[in-house]
């Protein structure tokens, strides 16, 4: 949790589907190490994609596959 932020609470309360992709070629992260599988394990519709080869801009390094998985991810029933 952050200071004074409930985010587990927070994380909990979202009812829409959420998307993580996430690449293994990234120098930074958004997330902290560990935070990804805490925020999937609290969210009650989450899609986490792996994205091989890809850092960051993962639309700009294989753009067909993140273009499916986008595609996928919103034509999907929920």
């Amino acid at each position: 949790a952050c200071s004074g932020w409930d985010t587990d609470d927070l994380l909990r309360r979202i009812e829409c589907p959420v998307w993580f992709e996430h690449g293994d070629r990234a120098l930074g992260s958004a997330i902290f190490p560990g935070e990804l599988e805490r925020a999937t394990s609290l969210l009650k519709h989450c899609t986490v994609v792996h994205i091989e080869g890809t850092g960051h801009v993962p639309w700009f390094v294989d753009q067909q596959r993140f273009t499916a998985e986008v595609t996928k991810f919103l034509e999907a029933d929920g």
